[in-house]
């Protein structure tokens, strides 16, 4: 990991570490920067994981390990050209978070940017299962 030369930590700094996972047959981009329980951030559309920039920076700052994920089509990952309804990109966010590094931890919170389409509580194991 770098480490910025900053005395505080900015979104601007080189704090933030990119990777990529294969999950759900796309290659999905995501950022994280520090150390601790996760948080899993999702952007909006048309938005990319830099939407969360300066919130990443201050929950890593709270002791968090924050990630902020690109979904199918936007920002670093891959853009097949279908799969963009609701329950594609739900199944992407879910192999994501089995197949990533947020797996080694118990339930990660996720947020996603006010707007979208995305769930904006916190969610978990109490709170996923069964069909709407």
């Amino acid at each position: 990991m770098k480490t910025s030369a900053l005395s505080h930590p900015t979104a601007s700094s080189t704090d933030f570490r990119h990777g990529t996972v294969a999950a759900n047959g796309v290659r999905l981009h995501y950022v994280e920067r520090g150390d601790g329980p996760p948080v899993l951030l999702l952007p909006g559309w048309p938005q990319s994981w830099y939407a969360w920039r300066h919130v990443m920076v201050r929950l890593a700052a709270a002791g968090r390990r924050v990630i902020a994920v690109d979904p199918r089509g936007m920002g670093d990952s891959e853009r097949p050209a279908t799969g963009y309804d609701l329950a594609t990109v739900a199944a992407d966010i879910h192999a994501f978070s089995a197949c990533s590094t947020t797996a080694r931890s118990t339930s990660p919170v996720m947020m996603s940017a006010p707007g979208s389409a995305m769930p904006t509580r916190p969610t978990g194991p109490a709170m996923s299962g069964g069909s709407r």
